[in-house]
């Protein structure tokens, strides 16, 4: 069977809560999860949960691996994995609740983003750039985009400019050997005419 080694079913199929991601980014995503694990029921996760495990069912995963967020004090995130753990074996026939692993780890979202924003608000939508049609999340990030970018657009040129350097070459060597070959054929008719000259003489 097809295996999945590592999963965040207590997230799974929760776009738009608690509302759309507008940046895109990982970072506004990983805020949008640290408010949504706080409001989320045991219910609503279970629901979402199980649904995603008759997807990966149908599509021949039978073996999943997940990670809980064990980072907030109440736990719902653990004990919902858990029950879908027990309902899936009745739910889906084809994946056995022995192959579905619950790993929990703590996972501190606010943290990160309050590390990488400077200890901005981490209840404030992510604000992301754009460059060259390339979402990031931030200044830093542009401005590795923007030196690869040059570096691709160096690589390039260098790489046409040696290229055409090459066809001049062959170029100039062509025309070299044409006139080369021209002399050794103007030398040979100038050889058999002296031949043929001293032979008349003769």
């Amino acid at each position: 069977p097809f295996v999945d080694p590592h999963f965040h079913m207590d997230a799974t199929l929760s776009y738009g809560q608690p509302r759309v991601n507008a940046s895109g980014t990982l970072l506004e995503g990983i805020a949008l999860w640290g408010e949504l694990r706080d409001i989320a029921s045991v219910d609503q996760m279970i629901t979402r949960a199980v649904t995603y495990c008759d997807w990966a069912a149908s599509m021949g995963l039978l073996a999943i691996r997940t990670h809980v967020d064990t980072t907030p004090d109440h736990l719902r995130g653990v004990e919902a994995m858990l029950e879908v753990k027990r309902l899936v074996a009745a739910s889906v026939e084809d994946l056995k609740p022995q192959n579905v692993a619950v790993v929990m780890k703590k996972n501190e979202p606010g943290k990160l983003v309050d590390i990488v924003y400077d200890g901005g608000s981490v209840g404030a939508p992510v604000t992301s750039m754009s460059v060259l049609g390339i979402k990031v999340a931030d200044g830093a990030a542009a401005s590795r985009v923007k030196i690869l970018v040059a570096v691709f657009l160096f690589v390039g040129v260098l790489g046409l400019a040696v290229g055409a350097g090459g066809i001049v070459q062959s170029m100039s060597l062509k025309r070299k050997l044409e006139k080369a070959e021209g002399e050794l054929a103007s030398t040979r008719r100038a050889g058999k005419s002296t031949q043929t000259g001293m032979q008349a003489a003769v």
